[in-house]
């Protein structure tokens, strides 16, 4: 916006009255931003903030108590039978899943140790060790 001379004559001598930015900028046919952003670059002095401390003591509170709110415990849902096709059995072999368009099935050659998962070839190919 350009303001014009008499705009900022009037901007000044409205600055040090009681007038809010918002009723300058309603006198001056502008809006309240363009008021403050005048104001800082004609270096005119702070203004008193608008807010007023209040004077009467505020009352202590008291603490605030979170309401909580249980859901009532219910049975464990049952579990989800497995899909068509994919017999529900332990594997004891090498868990090493494997997909070639069939349901999942597992490798299940002998592990390498009783406390591995995979076979030697599989336990290989899991446990490799990352590049330095």
């Amino acid at each position: 916006m350009d303001w014009s001379d008499d705009q900022v004559r009037q901007l000044r001598e409205l600055w040090p009255t009681d007038k809010s930015c918002g009723q300058i900028a309603q006198m001056l046919g502008t809006t309240k931003n363009s008021v403050v952003g005048k104001s800082h670059r004609l270096h005119l002095p702070p203004r008193p903030s608008p807010i007023r401390p209040s004077t009467e003591p505020k009352a202590p509170q008291a603490p605030r108590s979170r309401k909580v709110t249980l859901a009532p415990l219910s049975a464990p849902a049952a579990p989800t039978p497995p899909p068509p096709g994919i017999p529900l059995r332990h594997v004891s072999g090498c868990q090493w899943a494997l997909n070639d368009g069939r349901p999942w099935r597992f490798c299940e050659a002998e592990r390498e140790a009783p406390s591995s998962p995979y076979c030697a070839e599989h336990a290989v190919a899991a446990f490799r060790r990352a590049a330095a």
